[in-house]
């Protein structure tokens, strides 16, 4: 049964909120500014240089330029954006529903000097507050999976895309069908912690784009290249464990923390058994 949108916007929210501080702890949010995989290579040793990585050659990809509107679908605590704005010089909307998040943001922008350069606002990426063709380029990681049915997102960043604007995803997508009863459940349990209730198919993205008549589209696996994060993410969701249920003792810690170390310890063991995969996608207006 699918849930009502708004308790969905909410659920999404609040597993952000409640979660920012294990973001922290993990993901050193406060200094890398970015909530997502990272792409490692053989020469990458840090995190920090993995998530900067994934930035740049999706940035290279869109082909980002000073003159570039950008708008960043689900821009978290505004680490991209941010980026965008000092290495290209471009001017960055991000978009988010928590206004937690959106403060994160500013607060970051500021520190980084790009303030003049991004916006930051509460608002849903399948229902944004922008008229037609205001945009050069959307970029989204790893925040439409939150989307219960990503066409909605697809259809609205087309919207809101200027001709010959470039759309830029980089996201989780189910990699196997049909699944076992014990797959579906694994699946399930690797990502509904993370507040995403199913991952699309990649071949049902696929489809979409090309309804909506979006041109030059462009698919690439890069599973191999957020493997190590996926596994690092497994390893510290043991101690994760060790220190939620003392926290919890303490009253400081709920049931959404908790959903968030199930999920970052079980979404290794699917992609283990390749139930889902990394890709990105681009496309043009």
């Amino acid at each position: 049964m699918r849930i009502p949108e708004i308790i969905h916007s909410k659920n999404i929210e609040s597993y952000y909120e409640s979660c920012l501080k294990d973001y922290k702890r993990v993901w050193h949010l406060d200094r890398c500014m970015a909530m997502h995989m990272g792409f490692w290579d053989e020469e990458t040793t840090r995190l920090r240089d993995a998530l900067i990585n994934e930035n740049r050659e999706l940035a290279e990809q869109a082909a980002i330029t000073s003159t570039d509107h950008v708008l960043d679908a689900g821009c978290g605590v505004g680490g991209s954006a941010i980026f965008l704005a000092k290495q290209y010089g471009c001017h960055v909307t991000g978009i988010t529903l928590s206004s937690q998040q959106v403060q994160q943001a500013l607060h970051y922008a500021l520190l980084h000097n790009v303030q003049d350069l991004t916006t930051f606002l509460v608002a849903d990426y399948t229902k944004m507050p922008y008229p037609e063709a205001s945009f050069d380029v959307i970029w989204a990681i790893e925040s439409v999976c939150h989307a219960q049915n990503k066409k909605d997102f697809l259809q609205e960043a087309y919207r809101v895309l200027k001709k010959g604007g470039r759309l830029i995803v980089a996201d989780g997508f189910q990699a196997k069908y049909p699944l076992s009863k014990r797959e579906s459940a694994l699946l399930k349990r690797s990502f509904s912690g993370w507040g995403v209730e199913a991952l699309e198919r990649d071949t049902l993205f696929d489809d979409s784009l090309n309804e909506l008549d979006f041109i030059n589209i462009k698919e690439q696996d890069v599973t191999s290249r957020i493997y190590r994060s996926s596994r690092l993410l497994f390893i510290v969701s043991f101690p994760g464990f060790i220190v939620h249920l003392w926290e919890r003792l303490l009253k400081k810690r709920g049931h959404i923390e908790q959903q968030n170390i199930v999920a970052t310890c079980n979404q290794f063991l699917s992609l283990k058994k390749a139930l889902w995969n990394y890709k990105i996608f681009y496309a043009e207006k």
